[in-house]
């Protein structure tokens, strides 16, 4: 994202969907998405939000063990609004708090597998005596 292979003004919409914590640096990644898009384009970006403590809560709960406390994200709910207005004229936030709900312990394990960090925790996973509730992003 930091050097898009397009001419400016190539898309009518960009997505960035749960990317833009990812890069090294977001702000450019922004500029470049405000470069490709055509005048009054679309730049769609999605993100978490650093207030994790539900989370967090949650996800202690489930491996009894304290979960360590993560640097704020480069690019979230708290900071990206600021981040795209200086690219962007007119910023829409929306914020969508959401809770995932897992119905069996194989459900479970097959969403820890997929998240790199927690991947090697898969294993640890207990057995679950009802649907188990984590909150997937914002306050709970």
């Amino acid at each position: 994202m930091r050097e898009l292979p397009f001419p400016d003004r190539s898309f009518d919409c960009v997505v960035a969907c749960s990317v833009l914590y990812h890069v090294p640096d977001p702000e450019r990644a922004i500029a470049e998405a405000a470069r490709v898009l055509d005048a009054g384009g679309l730049f769609l970006a999605t993100t978490g939000s650093d207030d994790e403590r539900e989370r967090d809560l949650a996800w202690e709960s489930l491996f009894a063990e304290e979960i360590s406390v993560q640097p704020p994200l480069s690019f979230s709910r708290e900071n990206g609004r600021d981040l795209l207005l200086r690219y962007f004229r007119d910023v829409e936030q929306v914020d969508c708090d959401s809770v995932l709900v897992f119905p069996t312990r194989d459900r479970l394990v097959r969403y820890v597998q997929a998240l790199p960090l927690a991947r090697d925790a898969a294993g640890r996973v207990p057995e679950l005596s009802e649907p188990t509730l984590v909150c997937a992003s914002g306050p709970g």
